[in-house]
């Protein structure tokens, strides 16, 4: 026979008492914790430096690209304009654009006030400093800038001090300082470093945040991330003009080239018309009359239409060789229509001797 003994039965009650007695016997360790993560948060929020979000929208300039792109839809029929936006979002990271930035900016030069704790002892004290420049066994080394008061300051780096004064240019052996102004007390120090442009530049490609807003409608958005709300402003606004600028010298420089194109090809197009004008005329004065068939007609008309083909191909070869190389799709899709015109352009020769 089986016997079972009959346990309490379960509750979901909560017995407060209980819980106030533990509480009360660890009200010690529950305080000390509460007060150190008071303390930690305190200190995190007073010394963590804030970071600051701009943000910019460019539009992207399709028109501009109409004449060379919509022009070659039966060449490349793959150019979309995602791709284009896609391409201008690169060329916007590029050296070419970014680096500029940083060098109008001075941003690979860092200057604050020296010290752990000076941000918040000195936080009025600034200084600018839009020319520095070092050798190349010294980028990236820290230096140590003394303001003297009366516009005057001293310069330590890697031992070698040197004085100089705000607003002209401090130059000496391979280092040159252009100190623009200082606010500070006297005996105020800064540490100065310069980095290298590579690492200025990553670091300032790693901040950017760019982007299309919306599939094919060719807005682009740009988000910057700093402790300087300013200079976040100051750095997208540099970054927009150096962009916009490269554009209109790449526009202009494809102009120029296809003007300098064209000088040189019309005029052996001119001569080559004279020619076959001539021709022509000969071949009336010496037949009188022509009597083409329709086949004959037909088969010249096509003739013509070719050579008009392979002549737009000509210009366009000039435009997007300012963009690609010969061993992109786009320029191989060219050469490739440019061989099927030649090829077709053969066979009406052909044609047109038999007929």
């Amino acid at each position: 026979m089986n016997t079972t003994k009959n346990s309490p039965p379960a509750t979901d009650e909560i017995d407060l008492l209980a819980l106030f007695k533990i509480l009360k016997v660890n009200y010690l360790k529950i305080g000390f914790f509460t007060l150190v993560f008071i303390v930690l948060a305190a200190a995190y929020s007073f010394l963590a430096t804030p970071i600051y979000q701009a943000n910019a929208t460019l539009q992207y300039d399709k028109m501009s690209q109409v004449s060379l792109l919509d022009q070659m839809s039966d060449v490349m029929p793959f150019a979309n304009s995602n791709s284009q936006v896609d391409s201008e979002i690169e060329v916007i990271k590029s050296r070419m654009v970014l680096g500029k930035t940083v060098s109008n900016l001075s941003l690979d030069t860092q200057i604050a006030p020296a010290g752990f704790f000076a941000k918040f002892l000195n936080e009025d004290a600034k200084a600018e400093v839009p020319l520095y420049n070092v050798p190349e066994d010294l980028v990236g080394q820290p230096a140590t800038l003394t303001y003297l008061g009366d516009n005057q300051y001293s310069l330590n780096i890697d031992g070698t001090i040197l004085k100089g004064e705000v607003n002209k240019l401090l130059s000496q052996d391979d280092i040159s300082l252009l100190v623009s102004s200082i606010a500070a007390e006297a005996g105020q120090e800064f540490t100065l470093i310069k980095n290298t442009s590579y690492s200025t530049i990553e670091n300032l490609r790693n901040t950017l945040t760019i982007a299309e807003v919306g599939k094919g409608t060719g807005i682009i958005s740009m988000d910057i991330k700093g402790p300087d709300k300013a200079e976040n402003v100051q750095i997208l606004n540099s970054i927009i003009q150096n962009y916009v600028d490269q554009n209109t010298e790449r526009k202009k420089e494809v102009t120029n080239n296809t003007l300098l194109f064209l000088n040189e090809y019309l005029p052996k197009i001119k001569v080559k018309l004279d020619n076959y004008e001539n021709q022509l005329n000969t071949f009336r004065k010496k037949n009188e009359s022509i009597d083409l068939s329709l086949e004959a007609k037909a088969a010249l008309d096509t003739a013509l239409q070719v050579e008009e083909k392979l002549n737009e191909l000509t210009f366009k070869e000039v435009e997007i060789q300012q963009l690609y190389t010969r061993n992109h799709p786009a320029y191989q899709s060219l050469l490739d229509k440019r061989q099927q015109l030649l090829r077709e352009k053969e066979k009406i020769s052909k044609a047109i001797q038999k007929l």
